[in-house]
């Protein structure tokens, strides 16, 4: 196992060939995912910027200035738009969904960033901006708690499924999404075919629960009290599940951070600092090791990818020392 800090505070977006990311200086990069070669940088002069991915790349958002900036996969540098919206999400047709700069509505774009036309900002509603459109559900207990499926260019409602509660916290890979639920001494789990605009499946869970979406197969796997299974998304199929026998302190169970073909990476950041490897079929830890960087607190990690063939890109948060770590098994 090699573990190497490197220079920089994060990663904040992955595309499928490229990552952004800056340093301690506010710097932006894009580098080559499966090489870490730097493709360009750009320095904002400390200006606040959001990072989203758009299209085949990255949308660099200046919220207090008329302009943003774009990076497209197989360019060498980021180039200049102007623009009174953020960008969120570009449609298959070359038009885009952004937020106005001056009132934060939504708004649908041209090709040039103008705006076709603006929706209003729903109150204690969560929108998701996807390729299937708008995605809202309810944040806060009210009369009716639903999910609802909204067209970009009309803004009719497509598909609409209420619930007893709010929901919690969503996954999403096109066209699936997974909807969390809090039911009455249990979280439900809803999973959603957008493209079909239907309810493929639904479980429960006792208890706090996390889960993984897998980006290379519609699966996703859950773990709850020790218990994993990997559910299909498609259909609900249990494909595989299984008790993770390890010694850890009780109620402290290992945080879900990457799934690999054969595996799933794992942390503890409770009681012990560890990273380790489960085998995905069989539930035996292939790999575990005790891991803190020095001046953290503890360790909690957001970001975890694969650049290189058994090389993995690992941001270890912390509010005074983010790191950036590049660790080979």
């Amino acid at each position: 196992m090699i573990i190497k800090e490197l220079p920089y505070k994060t990663p904040i977006r992955t595309s499928q060939n490229c990552i952004a990311l800056y340093d301690s200086k506010q710097t932006f990069f894009i580098w080559d995912k499966s090489t870490l070669a730097k493709i360009c940088t750009h320095d904002f002069l400390k200006e606040f910027v959001n990072v989203e991915n758009f299209g085949h790349g990255f949308v660099f958002n200046l919220p207090k200035k008329k302009e943003g900036y774009l990076f497209e996969e197989g360019n060498s540098e980021i180039q200049r738009i102007e623009t009174d919206y953020s960008l969120y999400q570009m449609l298959k047709d070359g038009n885009s969904i952004g937020i106005s700069k001056k009132d934060y509505s939504y708004a649908l774009l041209d090709s040039k960033f103008d705006c076709i036309r603006s929706f209003d900002k729903l109150k204690n509603i969560y929108t998701l901006t996807c390729d299937q459109g708008f995605v809202d559900y309810t944040t806060q207990a009210g009369e009716k708690n639903y999910l609802r499926l909204r067209d970009p260019y009309t803004n009719e409602t497509l598909y609409q499924y209420d619930f007893d509660n709010q929901g919690s916290h969503h996954e999403y890979k096109s066209p699936y999404l997974l909807l969390r639920v809090k039911g009455k001494g249990e979280w439900l789990i809803y999973c959603f075919n957008l493209e079909k605009k239907e309810l493929v499946w639904d479980m429960k869970f006792k208890g706090l629960f996390n889960c993984l979406i897998d980006q290379k197969a519609e699966r996703v796997i859950f773990c709850s009290n020790y218990k994993y299974q990997e559910v299909k998304l498609d259909r609900f199929e249990i494909i595989n599940e299984f008790i993770l026998e390890r010694e850890r302190k009780p109620m402290f169970p290992e945080v879900m951070r990457f799934l690999s073909t054969e595996g799933i990476f794992f942390y503890c950041n409770q009681r012990e600092n560890k990273i380790g490897k489960v085998n995905r079929q069989s539930g035996i830890v292939e790999w575990e090791q005790n891991y803190l960087p020095n001046k953290c607190q503890s360790l909690n990690i957001y970001y975890w990818e694969e650049v290189m063939e058994g090389a993995y890109l690992i941001h270890v948060h912390d509010n005074e020392f983010p790191r950036l770590i590049l660790m080979k098994e």
